[in-house]
């Protein structure tokens, strides 16, 4: 399934100039760029050219494996992972991690003096979408980068080095920036933030050649959390990642590329309640007014002090019963996090915090009573 693309470099582009510290690494898709998506080895694809530019030669491979020719090209990226669809926050996943397995050969070109620098950007990619209010509602995206291996431009540029960090045996350098005003990922805004992480030793100083390995990008995303990665962010997308600016060459994906997570999408749509809420079903049983027997005071004898009502484990919307209604409580709990309220109703397992095992319990507790 070999699909060849062929398009001159556009006098406009020529005209052109831009520095190497401003390289984006990601651009806008226009209607005249090639744009491809797929899926292949039971993971999604996207082949993009910027301006369709060049020729080039793509062929994905029933078992995953994605081969790119490329000569010569302003701007191409080719991606294989995920699509989380923006149902779940990225910590209800569990461990994420990405296996990569890339051979490449990078030639540089340089069409004329001014222009950016060829380069090229290797490793795992992806978005989140952060939950927006009424008050909140501007640039809900953030874009991250686990870089695995760079050429001629080291990304982020000069941004200022937060901090160094040792994951999965290597040193990640970690840095955030902010997108200049363009057109987003979702609609027109202005910019959202970048979450970056540079592998030390990741430098290509020889082609053609080849990198494997494993990042674990849930430990990642802990890290930027003390940046501002919001820890309530929905996961979008995740991909293993190629981008080449002004180069020729070829880059292979083989097949020992995927995204893992201990929880899929599947799995965690098994724990949601339903969206409606249920009534509790059972009737309250009260007895007849002839058979109720008054109550005899003494008026002489001081009232007792009012006592504290009695909380429920289970019962969220504090209504004295545990039933469904507090199923969908529980789950804008876990979903916001942002009341102020007494967790005890919440914290089944009495541990102090309110998570999924809560969530669980409480389910279990209102199915086997039958509300």
């Amino acid at each position: 399934m070999n699909r060849k693309y062929t398009t001159q470099i556009s006098a406009l582009l020529m005209s052109a100039a831009v520095t190497a510290a401003s390289c984006p690494p990601a651009a806008l898709v226009r209607a005249a760029d090639l744009n491809e998506t797929g899926t292949a080895g039971g993971y999604t694809y996207n082949l993009w050219n910027q301006n369709g530019t060049g020729d080039v030669e793509f062929t994905p491979e029933a078992d995953g494996k994605l081969d790119l020719k490329f000569s010569p090209v302003e701007s191409v990226v080719l991606a294989k992972g995920t699509k989380f669809e923006s149902q779940y926050k990225w910590s209800r996943y569990g461990k994420i991690a990405a296996n990569y397995d890339i051979d490449y050969s990078i030639i540089d070109f340089r069409p004329e003096e001014g222009f950016v620098n060829p380069s090229a950007l290797l490793g795992i990619y992806g978005w989140t979408l952060r939950p927006t209010t009424e008050y909140d509602t501007e640039n809900p995206k953030t874009e991250y980068y686990v870089v695995e291996g760079w050429y001629k431009w080291r990304p982020p540029g000069s941004d200022t080095l937060l901090e160094t960090v040792e994951i999965d045996g290597k040193l990640y350098d970690i840095y955030v920036t902010h997108t200049i005003t363009m057109g987003g990922i979702i609609g027109t805004d202005n910019g959202w933030q970048q979450f970056w992480s540079i592998r030390r030793d990741s430098e290509i100083d020889e082609s053609p050649g080849s990198m494997s390995g494993t990042v674990t990008l849930s430990e990642h995303f802990k890290v930027w959390e003390k940046y501002g990665f919001d820890p309530d962010a929905k996961l979008c997308d995740t991909s293993v990642n190629a981008e080449v600016y002004r180069c020729s060459g070829q880059i292979t994906m083989n097949k020992g590329c995927e995204i893992l997570t201990e929880y899929t999408n599947e799995q965690l749509a098994k724990t949601e309640p339903a969206e409606t809420v249920v009534t509790d079903p059972k009737p309250e049983i009260t007895e007849p007014e002839d058979t109720i027997t008054p109550e005899i005071t003494d008026p002489d004898k001081p009232d007792p002090p009012s006592a504290e009502p009695a909380i429920i484990p289970g019962d969220t919307d504090g209504n004295g019963t545990v039933n469904c209604a507090d199923l969908i409580a529980m789950k804008k709990e876990l979903l916001y996090s942002d009341s102020k309220h007494d967790i005890t109703p919440f914290d089944l397992n009495k541990d102090r915090k309110i998570n999924i095992v809560d969530f669980i319990l409480l389910k279990n507790a209102v199915m086997s009573d039958g509300r």
